[in-house]
């Protein structure tokens, strides 16, 4: 996860020393690694439902069309709030320039429930 941290200049490090100057920078490199964690877990999550939305559409599925919708409709929520939500020292939860980079991948996922909506 550090990479990942590296790759975005340290944004996230830089937001949690900003919202708590009194931590230590192995409480930050720890607070910015648990939220790295997560943020990959609900990407990987993401990947498995569109992975298994995509093999059902495949296959001629039916339900495929609701379940791409609520997918879609589940990662934008989950993304927004991981934009929106304060934590304990007022701050938003993410940087903004993070959030917003989270929510660029829903652009194709609302592409993909509009295709496969308008596909017979």
């Amino acid at each position: 996860q550090e990479w990942i941290d590296h790759a975005t200049a340290n944004i996230l490090a830089r937001h949690i020393r900003a919202g708590y100057p009194y931590y230590s920078p192995a409480r930050i490199d720890n607070a910015a690694s648990t939220y790295l964690v997560c943020l990959s877990v609900i990407a990987v999550v993401a990947v498995i439902g569109w992975a298994w939305t995509i093999r059902a559409f495949t296959r001629g599925r039916r339900w495929t069309r609701p379940a791409a919708t609520a997918i879609f409709l589940l990662g934008v929520g989950v993304l927004l709030t991981a934009l929106l939500i304060t934590d304990t020292s007022g701050a938003r939860g993410l940087p903004a320039l993070l959030g917003w980079v989270g929510l660029a991948p829903c652009l194709p996922g609302l592409l993909s429930v509009i295709l496969l909506w308008r596909t017979r």
